[in-house]
């Protein structure tokens, strides 16, 4: 869908996909790459991680904290250009923002006419205790979920 008129953009000008950096979003970047390639279509990528100090950290420590979180967050951008063009072989948009990853996922979302996420395929107690960042994107926009090959594997076989 486009964020200016509303209407459906078929084939996508704009996919986005979500990264954690696991195998789950590397096939993710895979596809959505074809998915680029195929389509002449930009490849928005993003990683989202909360920063939260302990409340107990005084000012002086949270901001010691701020400026390693600034260079660590400069190092990240990088790792993840290399990450999505290995793994997606396109040219990528990359953005790594302070937030959790659902929020960040859905207010990028507005820019995106599909989105491509990883999924681990976790079950009971694991998934009860991580969550499922991809199960709680729910939005006006296509979602395509992708898990990873060793998970598709085992349910074919």
């Amino acid at each position: 869908m486009s964020a200016e008129t509303g209407a459906s953009h078929c084939p996508p000008k704009t996919v986005l996909v979500g990264v954690d950096f696991g195998d789950a979003s590397a096939r993710a970047l895979a596809i959505a790459g074809v998915v680029a390639s195929g389509f002449k279509t930009r490849l928005h990528v993003i990683h989202a991680e909360r920063f939260e100090p302990p409340a107990y950290f005084t000012v002086e420590q949270i901001a010691q904290l701020e400026a390693e979180r600034r260079e660590a967050q400069a190092a990240a951008t990088e790792h993840l250009t290399q990450f999505a063009i290995g793994a997606a072989g396109h040219a990528v948009e990359v953005v790594v923002v302070d937030a959790p990853p659902v929020d960040a996922i859905l207010s990028e979302s507005a820019l995106a006419d599909l989105i491509v996420l990883g999924t681990h395929g976790r079950r009971g107690p694991g998934r009860w205790w991580l969550g499922s960042v991809a199960e709680r994107v729910v939005c006006d926009r296509p979602v395509l979920f992708i898990r990873p090959l060793w998970a598709a594997s085992k349910e074919t076989s």
